[in-house]
C-alpha cells in the first residue's frame, strides 16, 4: 500500500529542481561567455601594443596595428572601438602615429611606451530577463595594454 503513495514522488521533486538546475547552468555558460570574450580582447589588445611598438620607420603604423588587432579578435570583431597613443598622445591615422614614432634615423627617447585599448560592447547568451542573467553581466570590456616603443 505504501508504494502506491508514493509514485511520482521523484517526478515532483525533479520539477521542482529543474527550474534551479537550469539557471546554474545557463548562469555557468553565461560567465564562461564573459570570460571566453574578456580573454579574445585581451589578447587582441596584448597583439596590438606588440605590434605598434613594432611599427617605428613603416609608413602605415596605425592600419597595420588595426588589421593585426581586428584579426586577433576572432568571431567577436564587431561592436570594438580601438585607440593608439604614444607617450600618452593619442594618434589615430598613420600620418599622426609615423609622426609620433619617428624614423629610424630619428629614435624615441628611451623609454617611450606606446598604448592600445580596445573597448567591446558585450552581448551576452542570455540577455532576457529569466533570472537576471543578462542584468548581472557588464556592458562594456576594455582592455588597455602598454609596451616599450622598439
Amino acid at each position: 500500500m505504501q508504494k502506491k503513495a508514493q509514485r511520482g514522488v521523484a517526478t515532483v521533486e525533479f520539477s521542482f529542481l529543474l527550474p534551479v538546475l537550469l539557471l546554474i547552468l545557463l548562469g555557468i555558460a553565461q560567465f564562461s561567455w564573459l570570460i571566453f570574450n574578456f580573454i579574445i580582447v585581451t589578447h587582441a589588445a596584448s597583439v596590438g601594443a606588440h605590434q605598434f611598438a613594432s611599427e617605428r620607420g613603416f609608413s602605415t603604423p596605425y592600419s597595420d596595428t588595426v588589421s593585426s588587432v581586428t584579426n586577433a579578435l576572432g568571431p567577436i570583431r564587431t561592436g570594438i572601438s580601438i585607440s593608439t597613443s604614444v607617450n600618452g598622445v593619442s594618434c589615430t591615422s598613420d600620418s599622426a602615429c609615423q609622426t609620433a614614432l619617428g624614423t629610424m634615423a630619428n629614435s624615441l627617447a628611451a623609454g617611450s611606451t606606446v598604448t592600445v585599448t580596445i573597448g567591446h560592447v558585450f552581448n551576452p547568451l542570455y540577455s532576457g530577463s529569466w533570472g537576471s542573467l543578462g542584468s548581472i553581466m557588464p556592458k562594456n570590456i576594455t582592455s588597455t595594454m602598454t609596451e616599450v616603443a622598439q
